[in-house]
């Protein structure tokens, strides 16, 4: 086992979330910045204090099918990376639902679903290196969904969407979604899981990451073990 710390040049020690984007090269989120572990061990710092970013926690980092690194933080929006410079910065004022990130991904069609304290996005496929233009539309309490914090949102294979938040565990059918988004709704119906439905627990955490695995189940890690559906 080799340990890295601030010791070897890691922008903190709490370390929140860290991603393999290429071959043996490492994003990695900590409380106090961003660090870059290349193949060799150098390691690359961007933190709040030297100006590269507005703010250094960091809770979420994807590589998109574009080749770009987004960083969600803690109240300061996303920062997208480009060969390890950022080339965009984008917040609420962008259309988004919030700037505290917890989760951002990609669905099947390659359309961006970011996961905020304030709601969840879905941003439509776009390259980022090239086209600056965000189609936005947001889900939050006032659409239905029972809450404003989101954690995670994944999706089944009979067209559901679940999501994880300081409420639990819900699932939304996605047509009622597309509706929503296409303006043929105001709200969608969350359906949310409790002891009668074998949930027996506290909650789910908004660190872990659900999945799916291949046989279609969903694994919900939980802070006091773990569901699954």
């Amino acid at each position: 086992i080799k340990s890295i710390s601030t010791d070897e040049g890691l922008a903190g020690n709490k370390v929140r979330v860290a991603v393999e984007t290429d071959d043996e090269e490492y994003y990695v989120g900590t409380t106090t910045g961003l660090s870059i572990i290349h193949k060799y061990g150098n390691i690359k710092t961007l933190k709040q204090s030297t100006g590269e970013l507005d703010t250094e926690y960091i809770m979420a980092i994807y590589k998109d099918t574009h080749g770009v690194v987004w960083v969600g933080t803690d109240g300061g929006g996303i920062f997208l990376m480009h060969d390890e410079k950022i080339i965009r910065h984008i917040t609420s004022t962008d259309g988004i639902a919030g700037n505290v990130i917890f989760k951002i991904f990609q669905d099947k069609n390659k359309d961006y679903w970011i996961c905020t304290g304030s709601g969840i996005s879905r941003v439509k496929d776009f390259d980022p290196l090239s086209n600056f233009y965000l189609d936005v539309r947001n889900l939050n309490s006032e659409s239905g969904i029972g809450t404003n914090s989101v954690f995670q949102i994944l999706f089944d294979n009979i067209d559901n969407a679940w999501i994880t938040n300081n409420h639990g565990i819900a699932s939304i059918s996605m047509s009622e979604i597309n509706d929503l988004f296409d303006d043929k709704r105001s709200r969608v119906t969350a359906k949310y899981y409790n002891k009668n439905d074998g949930l027996d627990s506290d909650g789910a955490t908004s660190t872990a990451r659900a999945i799916t695995d291949k046989n279609g189940r969903l694994w919900f890690p939980l802070v006091d073990g773990i569901a699954i559906y």
